[in-house]
C-alpha cells in the first residue's frame, strides 16, 4: 500500500494493524503507508474525521493504535459546484506550463492567492483556477487548494500549484528542504553593493501590520546581485534561501535600499503604482528530471525600468 500516489475524492483505503505497529501513532502510520502524502496533510484529515478505528472516528494524530484494529481512510468528497465563484474574466492570471502534475501559473499584481478567511469575498488566484480545474478543490488543505507557497497580493510571478495530493506532498517537502531555485527581480531606491547576502532572522513586527528583522526571529536568507545601476535606484535579482513572509522586502529595507512603491517598508513612487517586485524563475526536480521556468516582468514594472535606463549609471561612476 505504501506505493499509493493517488486517492479520488470519497475513495478509501484501509489496514489491519499488526504487531509490528502496536503503540504506533496513526499520524505515523498513514505517513508510513501512504508516502506520497505529506503527515501534515493526513493530520488534517484526521481531525476533520475522515479516520476511523474500529468504525469510529478518531480526530487525534497521536492516537496509539492496537493490534488487529481496522485502520480506515476515506478521502474528502469532491466539492459541491455551488461552493465555486463565478469568474468573469481571466484577472490578468496565465497558466505557463500545464504538467500532468503540476501546474506553473503567472500570478499578476493585486491578485490575491487565497481567501484571507472564510468570509472573504474576494476573487482570487485560487478561485481563477477553480473555476477551470475543479479537482483541484481536493488537492491540500480545503482553505487553500492547491497551495504550497505563495506570493504577496502586490507581488508579480510564477507559482507553483500541485495537481494532486502526490505533487502536493512532494512540493512541500521541497520548500521546506529548500530544494526549490526562486529568482526575483526588484526596483530599489538607491545603490546596494554589487552582491551580497543577507542573514538575518525575520519576525512579526510590534504593529502586527508587517515584518521586520529580529534576533529572536526564524532563520532568513537572501542572496542577491545587482544587475544595473541608475541615478537614484537599481535593479536587483534576489536568490531567497528560506520563505519568510515579505522576506525579500524587509532584507532589501533593512540595507537601506527599499523596494519602489512599497508603501509598507519604504514609500509610494511615481515610476509604479505597488512594490517593484516580480518572482521571475523557478528551477527544481521532480520525479527525476529538471525543470526551469521563467517568466517576463510586466508591463508596469517594465515602464518602470525603462524610465530608469534612461538615466543608468556604471558602477564606477557612484559617489
Amino acid at each position: 500500500m505504501d506505493d499509493i500516489k493517488f486517492m479520488e475524492p470519497n475513495s478509501s483505503v484501509s489496514f489491519s494493524i499488526e504487531e509490528s505497529a502496536v503503540n504506533q501513532r496513526i499520524d505515523a502510520f498513514l505517513s508510513e503507508k501512504l508516502a506520497a502524502y505529506s503527515r501534515s496533510f493526513l493530520q488534517k484529515l484526521i481531525k476533520d474525521g475522515c479516520v476511523t478505528v474500529n468504525d469510529k472516528a478518531i480526530k487525534k494524530p497521536s492516537y496509539p493504535l492496537e493490534e488487529g484494529d481496522r485502520v480506515v481512510l476515506t478521502f474528502p468528497p469532491a466539492p459541491d459546484k455551488k461552493e465555486l465563484k463565478k469568474i468573469v474574466d481571466d484577472l490578468g492570471a496565465r497558466i505557463v506550463k500545464e504538467h500532468p502534475h503540476f501546474f506553473i501559473v503567472f500570478k499578476p499584481a493585486g491578485l490575491t492567492m487565497h481567501a484571507a478567511h472564510k468570509g472573504d469575498t474576494a476573487i482570487t488566484l485560487v478561485d481563477w483556477l477553480l473555476a477551470q480545474f475543479e479537482s483541484l478543490a481536493s488537492v491540500g488543505e480545503h482553505e487553500r487548494p492547491g497551495i504550497v507557497h505563495r506570493l504577496d497580493k502586490y507581488t508579480s510571478g510564477l507559482v507553483i500549484i500541485p495537481r494532486n495530493n502526490y505533487a502536493h506532498a512532494q512540493f512541500s517537502d521541497m520548500f521546506k528542504e529548500r530544494n526549490i531555485e526562486k529568482t526575483y527581480l526588484a526596483l530599489v531606491k538607491g545603490h546596494p553593493r554589487k552582491s551580497g547576502f543577507i542573514d538575518l532572522p525575520i519576525t512579526t513586527h510590534s504593529s502586527h501590520t508587517k515584518m521586520t528583522t529580529s534576533s529572536k526571529g526564524r532563520l532568513a536568507q537572501t542572496g542577491y546581485t545587482v544587475l544595473e545601476y541608475f541615478k537614484d535606484a537599481a535593479l536587483v535579482e534576489a536568490r531567497p534561501k528560506t520563505g519568510r513572509t515579505h522576506q525579500i522586502r524587509v532584507h532589501l529595507s533593512s540595507l537601506g535600499h527599499s523596494l519602489l512603491g512599497d508603501v509598507v517598508y519604504g514609500r509610494e513612487s511615481n515610476l509604479i503604482g505597488r512594490q517593484a517586485l516580480h518572482a521571475q524563475a523557478l528551477s527544481f526536480d521532480y520525479d527525476g528530471k529538471h525543470y526551469t521556468f521563467a517568466y517576463d516582468v510586466p508591463e508596469d514594472f517594465q515602464q518602470a525600468l525603462d524610465k530608469l535606463r534612461k538615466t543608468k549609471i556604471e558602477e564606477h561612476e557612484i559617489v
